[in-house]
């Protein structure tokens, strides 16, 4: 059930960061523009949509390490203290 909760906060923080980090994109200037050649896209398209998926998978985290629904606490010391 732990996982079930995790993927879908996961989604939520995914589909609530997304526009708001293509907002900062566009705000900042980090946009691929079309050049007829080998970019197809019509229109400039923002490029900062992984920071967006890096977010929710953070966020998932904290809440699992916070809740408690890690398996062991021998992985919260080694694997998760990048985040």
């Amino acid at each position: 059930m732990a996982s079930v909760l995790l993927t879908l906060c996961a989604f939520a923080a995914a589909a609530a960061a997304t526009p708001l980090v293509r907002s900062l994109a566009w705000r900042l200037g980090v946009v691929d523009r079309p050049d007829g050649g080998r970019k197809k896209h019509g229109r400039p398209v923002a490029l900062m949509g992984g920071l967006a998926i890096f977010l929710a998978i953070a966020a998932a985290a904290i809440i699992a390490v916070g809740a408690g629904w890690l398996p062991g606490d021998h992985i919260k010391d080694k694997y998760l203290a990048g985040i």
